[in-house]
C-alpha cells in the first residue's frame, strides 16, 4: 500500500493512504473490511499530550493499540502496574 504525507511538520504529521502499489489500485468497497497495521516513533523531544486520527470513510468498527514505554506509564496518567 502506498501512502502520501500531506503535512510533515514538527507538531503535525498527516499521511494519507491510497490503496493502491505498483500492480494497481485495491478500492475498499462498501461491505468489504481491511487491517491495516503500521507503527512510528515519536522521539522524547517531540512527544506531548496529543493522539488524534481522522476516519473519513464510514466506519463501523475502529480499535487502536497504543504501547508506551514503561518509563513513561505515570506521565501518561495511567494507574501504576504493581
Amino acid at each position: 500500500m502506498r501512502w502520501e504525507a500531506k503535512h510533515d511538520r514538527d507538531a503535525f504529521k498527516e499521511v494519507w493512504l491510497l490503496f493502491d502499489n505498483d500492480q494497481g489500485r485495491f478500492p475498499l468497497y462498501t461491505g468489504d473490511s481491511v487491517w491495516i497495521e503500521y507503527a512510528y516513533t515519536v522521539s522524547d523531544t517531540k512527544w506531548g499530550r496529543w493522539f488524534q486520527r481522522a476516519v473519513r470513510l464510514p466506519t463501523e468498527h475502529l480499535e487502536v493499540t497504543l504501547a508506551f514505554p514503561s518509563r513513561s506509564i505515570r506521565w501518561c496518567g495511567a494507574p501504576r502496574r504493581r
